[in-house]
């Protein structure tokens, strides 16, 4: 996890948030798509979280309204959240779809096919 601020902070967020899209977001679009958080980047005071997750068994509609849902949900995340990790502040948490594991599985399936 690589961050230009506090590591700590980075993994508390990103652990509890974790939890807390699992728990918190009581919305449709996540009962379809399964959400996980890959990573978290925070600036240097704090102030914002760039937060990656990893969308899977949904379509791409799906997963772009996921995103979209998660985004909308961010000001309602930032309170627990604080309250979780013992801030004072939340960042501001902006979500961003990681597409690495779908590339990842991708390139997989083209050496397995080149093997053959």
């Amino acid at each position: 996890m690589t961050t230009s601020g506090s590591p700590r902070v980075a993994q508390a967020i990103h652990q509890s948030l974790a939890v807390l899209i699992r728990q918190e977001l009581r919305d449709p679009v996540f009962e379809k798509v399964m959400c996980t958080v890959t990573n978290v980047h925070v600036n240097r005071d704090g102030s914002v979280a760039n937060v990656y997750v990893s969308l899977f068994g949904g379509s791409e509609q799906e997963d772009k309204l996921a995103i979209g849902r998660l985004k909308k949900a961010a000001g309602f995340l930032r309170g627990p959240l604080a309250r979780k990790c013992g801030l004072r502040r939340a960042p501001e948490l902006r979500f961003f779809h990681d597409r690495s594991e779908e590339m990842r599985s991708t390139l997989r399936e083209i050496n397995e096919q080149d093997d053959s």
